[in-house]
């Protein structure tokens, strides 16, 4: 008997392609994981039926299976964006590769996995306890995850950038084996002093203390009769953004963000670069026909300085990045 330790714990990653849920290839660093999350639910049903000659419970009746989890990290590439928004075009050489990502509606192939309900681009999450003990590791492994909503954040006093991930996976598979191997990417994480937004495009938005960028994917998981207990497919639905920034303005940024665009209704277009500024590890992230939907300026005798917060909200978005990551796709 052991402890499972959490120092020994490990997260990886695999792609899928065939069969919607299959995995393909091997293992794949999925970034400084901070946590792992996972929620399985049998949706188990208490029967009560005449002949029990009780007022308990008669029986426990195990319906259909829902799994779903969040992977929370440091990223250190931006694949999950990928995953997110659902297409990808992966080129350039060594120093750097190249990927555009883009918006994916649905249906539309992915490319990766197949068949008659259009499965949207997905991911297998091994996610391993391990005790050093020959046969009694703790490992599951959530097949068919697709990413349900994404949130990239930073602030001043946080220091890391962090990725959030929830996702909705077709089934969990228990092992007590061993776990899959995988290399360490050894690329430094993004910090807070790699982060800059620019409202409009081309124009820095000065004391940017904080910001979230979040969009929603509206996954909708379908148990179709099937004979099988598991999801059959998961449909995206209406696609949401929002990028909230906490900001100490200056004059000249607050009366254009509270006068044009706030006030006056404005649209505008937006970009966060997430970079070492050495062109070859940068995220682009480009929203188009934005809006601020929401600004929020208390007046207080606390604090330094005035402060605002700010909700954006865009129509699309787009991103472009460069790193040492070959492929973001499965291929």
């Amino acid at each position: 008997m052991g402890l499972f330790v959490n120092d020994q714990s490990q997260i990886c990653m695999f792609h899928e392609s065939g069969l919607y849920a299959t995995v393909s290839g091997n293992a794949v660093w999925a970034g400084l994981v901070q946590s792992h999350d996972i929620d399985t639910s049998t949706n188990k049903e208490k029967l009560r039926y005449c002949g029990t000659s009780t007022r308990n419970v008669g029986r426990f009746v195990d319906t259909v299976e829902d799994h779903t989890g969040t992977l929370s990290m440091y990223p250190q590439d931006w694949r999950f964006l990928f995953f997110a928004l659902g297409s990808v075009v992966d080129g350039g050489s060594p120093s750097p590769y190249t990927h555009v990502i883009s918006e994916q509606n649905s249906g539309v192939l992915n490319g990766y996995t197949s068949g008659t309900l259009i499965p949207w681009v997905s991911f297998s999450l091994e996610d391993s306890q391990k005790v050093g003990i020959a046969g009694a590791n703790f490992i599951r492994t959530m097949n068919g995850c697709v990413a349900d909503e994404l949130t990239i954040s930073a602030s001043e006093g946080d220091r890391f950038v962090s990725v959030e991930v929830p996702y909705i996976a077709k089934s969990c598979i228990y092992t007590s084996g061993a776990p899959s191997t995988v290399t360490e990417v050894t690329t430094a994480p993004y910090l807070w002093q790699d982060c800059k937004v620019h409202i409009p495009s081309g124009t820095l938005v000065q004391g940017l203390t904080g910001f979230s960028w979040h969009m929603a994917n509206g996954m909708v998981p379908k148990h179709y009769g099937t004979g099988s207990a598991t999801v059959e497919a998961v449909v995206p639905s209406t696609r949401d953004y929002d990028f909230t920034l906490d900001i100490d303005p200056d004059s000249t940024q607050r009366k254009a963000f509270y006068n044009q665009y706030f006030r006056g209704g404005s649209e505008f277009n937006c970009m966060l670069h997430i970079g070492k500024g050495t062109g070859s590890n940068d995220l682009y992230l480009v929203m188009s026909g934005c809006q601020i939907d929401d600004m929020d300026d208390p007046t207080s005798n606390d604090g330094a300085v005035c402060t605002e917060s700010i909700t954006v909200i865009p129509k699309t978005v787009s991103a472009a990045v460069d790193d040492q990551v070959f492929k973001y796709a499965a291929w």
